[in-house]
């Protein structure tokens, strides 16, 4: 919560894959935070951290996708003081795959 991107990184990565005795996965958190890590505007992010953001954030259904944004809204908050804005079709851009 102090700003530390190599810890938002590692913190995210535990929501994503489990981290014993520290998180159980929660695919939500981890998107939540690499939209916040994203939203630091940090120059330490990296194209990485963009397309760890799409993957993590990709995949969820419609209530992580809540879940998500509203924890993501809150950590960006506490640490940067300001609200977070996401694009009403945040989770259907470009990226993601057509629906067929």
């Amino acid at each position: 919560m102090r700003g530390d991107i190599r810890a938002q990184r590692q913190l995210a990565d535990c929501y994503l894959n489990g981290c014993p005795g520290l998180a159980l996965p929660d695919p939500a958190l981890a998107c939540a935070w690499h939209i916040a890590l994203i939203a630091s505007e940090s120059p330490e992010v990296t194209p990485a951290d963009i397309e760890a953001r799409k993957l993590s954030c990709g995949k969820l259904h419609t209530e992580q996708r809540r879940k998500a944004v509203n924890a993501a809204k809150a950590i960006v908050a506490k640490i940067h003081g300001r609200d977070l804005v996401l694009p009403a079709d945040f989770f259907e851009g470009p990226w993601r795959a057509p629906r067929r």
